[in-house]
């Protein structure tokens, strides 16, 4: 894999992990029952890490 390919995907990555911390805390910060805010954040740390997964798949093969 070429470097600059390397860095874009670290890019994206981080990008992707900044945005699940950012949905998760306006999720805690919005929802009243503390049960549903546990669910909610599973569901961002979930898709933050689905993201992650996503974004080495995406890295082409050397």
């Amino acid at each position: 894999m070429k470097k600059e390919t390397r860095i874009g995907l670290l890019i994206l990555a981080g990008t992707l992990g900044i945005f699940a911390v950012v949905l998760a805390f306006t999720i805690w910060e919005n929802t009243p029952f503390f049960d549903m805010r546990l669910v909610t954040i599973e569901v961002a740390l979930l898709l933050s890490i689905a993201a992650l997964f996503a974004t080495a798949l995406m890295a082409p093969p050397d």
